[in-house]
């Protein structure tokens, strides 16, 4: 766990947020556009926050096979029928996260800029992600899925810069408001699954206001408000442990508020 002090010369909370804070002159709340993927005729009126919140309507199977669509992980998303309106239902998606960054990629290309590059510069050495290393597959897109490794306290800087609303020292890394449009509630979210969604973040329900970023095995960045406080917990466990691994989570967080 680890406690933000009174507001250290790091930050006061996702690289897509980058892109808006760091691509663009015009700095307009661009979410509610279309996201205009090729590989997306079929869903054409799907918006970015459609994607972001998990309501694209594209139909997903969680427990797809392993190495399917590893060589274009966005085009194996993007070939799922639609089985929904964009903003009907909620069906979490990995493979969601893949289209919106095979979208953001393409943003940055028009710009001359390489996604790799622009994640170190704009996110990890900003806050001094040393260790952290994205995986890419063969088309150039990030598997932002499931592949960014690094260590606890690298992923705790991350959980900070959410915490501090997207601020690191005396620089604004994500759009003012960002974080909280992330932990705004995806009302067609509730009684989906054991915990409701904001916008990219899943949200906890333990009256503290945490919010977080959960793996695929029991892996957790818990960002909480009023503990002033964010937890990291890696590992490999298997659901009925990934059940006790987040009830500490949630003790630890209580005896911190």
């Amino acid at each position: 766990a680890a406690r933000a002090a009174p507001p250290p010369p790091g930050p006061r909370g996702p690289p897509d947020g980058l892109v808006a804070a760091r691509g663009r002159r015009d700095r307009r709340d661009r979410s509610g556009e279309r996201i205009g993927l090729p590989d997306l005729s079929h869903a054409p009126t799907a918006t970015w926050d459609h994607l972001l919140r998990m309501t694209s309507g594209l139909a997903w199977d969680e427990t797809y096979p392993e190495g399917d669509g590893t060589d274009d992980v966005a085009a194996y998303a993007a070939a799922q029928p639609v089985a929904a309106r964009p903003g009907e239902t909620f069906l979490y998606s990995s493979g969601t996260s893949n289209l919106l960054w095979r979208a953001l990629t393409r943003r940055l290309a028009q710009d001359g800029r390489v996604v790799g590059e622009f994640l170190r510069r704009e996110l990890f050495d900003p806050i001094g992600m040393t260790t952290a290393t994205p995986k890419f597959d063969t088309r150039g897109t990030w598997k932002a899925s499931s592949y960014c490794f690094a260590t606890a306290l690298d992923f705790a800087r991350f959980g900070l810069l959410y915490l501090r609303d997207g601020v690191w020292g005396e620089r604004r890394l994500l759009p003012q408001g960002w974080v909280d449009h992330a932990r705004t509630l995806t009302g067609v979210s509730v009684g989906v699954d054991d915990h409701a969604y904001g916008a990219h973040r899943w949200l906890g329900d333990d009256g503290h206001g945490t919010f977080f970023a959960s793996g695929y095995q029991g892996q957790y960045i818990a960002v909480c408000p009023a503990a002033d406080a964010v937890v990291v917990r890696l590992g490999q466990s298997d659901d009925t442990q990934r059940t006790a691994c987040w009830h500490d989570i949630t003790e630890l967080l209580d005896l911190l508020t």
